[in-house]
C-alpha cells in the first residue's frame, strides 16, 4: 500500500532532509526551503504537521537524535558551520561552530556522551567537538577531502571516509593529536558510507560511478580489501552493521532499490520502487526491520520498510527538490 502526505507545500523545499521520530515517537523533518532560504523543521503531532522555521541557511544539513534533544549540522547563510539544538520541549538555539564561509559536506554523529561533526571547510576536511565550557575545539585533519561519512566507536573515536580529487576513496583516523590517511581504493564517486564492526574493523560501501558498480572495502588490520558486487547499475550505497548482521540499500541505474543482507553470504532483494533517483540512506530496527530512505524521480522524499512484514513505500514531501536524504533510528525509533 502506497501512502502520500503534503508536510509544506511551498515552493522548491525539500532538499537536504533528514527524518527522526521524537520521544513520542512522531515524526520530524527538518529540510532547507530553497525559496526563503531557510532550515526548517517539520513536526507530526499525530493528526497534522506544523512548521517552524529553525535558521536562516540549511542546506548541507545532517541530523541526529541525541539524549532528549535533536542536532542538526548545517551550512549557515553567511557559508559557516552551524549546530541547531532542538531541546525536549521544543526551544530552539543555534550556534556557530566554524565561522569559515566556505562550509559543505556535513555530517554529524552521536554517542553517549559524544558529540562530534565531521566537515568541509574549501577543501580542507575538519573536525569539531563541543568543549565542556561551551565553544568549539576544531580539528584541522591536515587532508582534503569531500562527501564525508562520519562514525564514532564505542570510545568516541572518529572514523571518517570520504572522497578525494573525485577519485580516491580515503579513510581517516585520529591517533594522538595526529590524523592518519590511507587510500581505500580509486573509483569515481560521490558518497561513502562508514560503519564499524563487532570487532571495531572499518567497513565501508562505495560506488564507482565509471562502471555503476557498488563497492565495498573493509581493513583486515594490514591491509584494505575491496569486493564488488557482481550486478552492474548500482548506485549511491548505505551500509549498516547491526550484531555483526551486514546490511546494505542502494539505488539501481533502472530506477530501483536493491537490499543486500549478509550472514554466511549476500542475498538481494529488489524492492518495489521504480522511480528511485538515489540519494539513499539506511537503518535497521529491532527485529532486523529495515528503513530506508531516498529520493524519487519526481524529486520527492520517500521512505519504504519492511516493518510490517512487508515493503510499504510512503511518498513524504513532493513539493519541492529533495537531495541526500538521511535516516537515523534511537531506541530504535525511526529517523529520517
Amino acid at each position: 500500500m502506497w501512502y502520500t502526505t503534503t508536510v509544506d507545500n511551498s515552493a522548491n523545499v525539500g532538499q537536504y532532509s533528514c527524518i527522526v521520530l521524537d520521544w513520542n515517537q512522531q515524526p520530524a523533518i527538518c529540510y532547507y526551503d530553497a525559496t526563503n532560504n531557510k532550515l526548517k523543521l517539520a513536526r507530526w503531532n499525530g493528526s497534522s504537521w506544523s512548521t517552524q522555521v529553525i535558521d536562516d541557511g540549511g542546506i548541507y544539513c545532517s541530523m541526529v537524535c541525541g539524549y532528549f534533544a535533536l542536532y542538526i549540522s548545517y551550512q549557515g547563510s553567511s557559508g559557516n558551520l552551524k549546530r541547531a539544538t532542538i531541546s525536549y520541549s521544543g526551544s530552539v538555539t543555534s550556534e556557530v561552530v566554524d565561522s569559515s564561509t566556505n562550509i559543505s559536506s556535513t555530517c554529524i554523529a552521536y554517542k553517549y556522551p559524544s558529540l562530534s561533526i565531521c566537515y568541509t571547510s574549501g577543501t580542507r576536511i575538519k573536525y569539531a567537538v563541543p568543549r565542556s565550557g561551551g565553544g568549539w575545539n576544531i580539528y584541522d585533519t591536515g587532508h582534503d577531502g569531500n562527501y564525508v561519512s562520519l562514525v564514532l566507536d564505542l570510545d568516541g573515536n572518529p572514523h571518517i571516509s570520504a572522497v578525494y580529487n573525485a577519485v580516491q576513496l580515503i579513510y581517516l583516523y585520529k591517533s594522538g593529536s595526529d590524523w592518519i590517511r590511507s587510500v581505500v581504493d580509486y573509483a569515481r564517486n560521490k558518497q561513502t558510507s562508514i560503519q564499524l564492526d563487532n570487532n571495531n574493523r572499518v567497513c565501508i560501501v562505495y560506488s564507482n560511478k565509471m562502471t555503476d558498480t557498488l563497492k565495498y572495502a573493509y581493513n583486515t588490520g594490514i591491509d584494505w580489501r575491496c569486493v564488488e558486487f557482481n550486478r552492474g547499475g548500482l548506485v549511491d550505497g548505505s551500509l549498516k552493521i547491526v550484531s555483526n548482521k551486514f546490511y546494505i540499500s542502494c539505488a539501481g541505474t533502472e530506477g530501483n532499490v536493491f537490499y543486500y543482507t549478509i550472514e554466511d553470504y549476500w542475498q538481494i532483494e529488489t524492492l518495489p520502487p521504480t522511480d528511485v533517483v538515489g540519494y539513499i540512506d539506511l537503518q535497521i530496527g529491532s527485529g532486523d526491520k529495515a528503513y530506508i530512505s531516498y529520493c524519487g524521480n519526481n524529486n520527492s522524499l520517500n521512505h519504504i520498510s519492511n516493518a510490517t512484514g512487508s515493503w510499504v513505500n510512503d511518498i513524504i514531501d513532493t513539493s519541492g527538490t529533495v537531495r541526500h536524504t538521511s535516516i537515523a533510528l534511537i531506541n530504535q525509533n525511526l529517523h529520517e
